[in-house]
């Protein structure tokens, strides 16, 4: 929790700091790659490819890792590599997405479509199929797909 409040207060080396401490005592916390993910991608300081190199050093297999770390990669213009790291983990169906579902199925969209992919318009209706009981919301599936389109 206090790695996470850090992170959420801008104190995003002070949460990483907390993650590595919580990793070597608790290296099985489920929210730990979340937690540092965040605390790579948001921290201002960091320019956009030490971004990248930090997300790509873990070796964690997670869902928000992933998205963080393709967000890195997109913005550094590297489509492809952020669609190949960001659609597996939306449809391998374990991601913990939860409710941001939807918003990351639409950036996903957008990235692929910028990586010029012949199969964007699929990953919805994948996502969909892959996960039991998704946490759906198409309003903010359609409110996303807005943003991302100005």
């Amino acid at each position: 929790k206090l790695a996470d409040s850090l992170a959420r207060e801008g104190d995003f080396r002070g949460a990483r700091s907390e993650v590595s401490i919580l990793e070597q005592r608790y290296p099985d916390l489920e929210d730990l790659p979340l937690v540092f993910a965040h605390s790579v991608y948001g921290d201002p300081k960091l320019s956009m490819d030490e971004k990248e190199k930090l997300l790509a050093s873990r070796t964690w297999n997670d869902g928000w890792l992933a998205y963080y770390h393709s967000m890195a990669l997109a913005g550094l213009g590297r489509f492809k590599e952020a669609s190949a790291r960001l659609i597996p983990s939306i449809l391998n169906g374990r991601s913990r997405y939860g409710e941001d579902l939807p918003v990351i199925v639409a950036e996903a969209e957008m990235i692929c479509g910028r990586a010029q992919l012949g199969f964007c318009s699929e990953i919805k209706t994948k996502a969909l199929k892959a996960r039991p009981r998704p946490a759906w919301n198409e309003k903010r599936y359609r409110v996303r797909q807005a943003e991302l389109a100005r």
